[in-house]
């Protein structure tokens, strides 16, 4: 238990470093370009993702195998609703930013002169 958990924590904390400085890269390229709504829907939806999967590793310490505080069945359900929460928060944090993007990315086409139909 504890040699999963340590590998978990060093995976979590090497891929979140590395979220982190492509986010900070990729807010240095957007000032004054506009896009502060996209950015702040993508670390919206970012923090949604490493936040929310969290919640399957605590399931895993509390089960028989870890801790013991749940059964087997309690397990189960705890799986299934950390999959269901995980699964459809992230995807309405991504419609968020695909939505908020497309609306960001269209204005600058009508100001660069472009119709939008061009693209799609």
């Amino acid at each position: 238990y504890g040699f999963g958990l340590f590998w978990f924590v060093s995976a979590y904390i090497a891929v979140m470093t590395i979220v982190a400085k492509q986010y900070s890269r990729l807010a240095e390229l957007a000032k004054g370009t506009g896009a502060v709504k996209s950015l702040a829907a993508l670390k919206f939806a970012v923090f949604t993702f490493s936040m929310l999967w969290v919640l399957f590793p605590l399931v895993w310490a509390i089960c028989p195998r870890g801790l013991g505080w749940i059964d087997d069945n309690a397990t189960e359900v705890a799986h299934c609703l950390c999959d269901i929460i995980a699964k459809s928060c992230y995807g309405w944090a991504l419609a968020r930013f695909r939505r908020v993007y497309d609306e960001e990315l269209y204005q600058l086409l009508e100001k660069l002169g472009h119709d939008e139909e061009e693209f799609e």
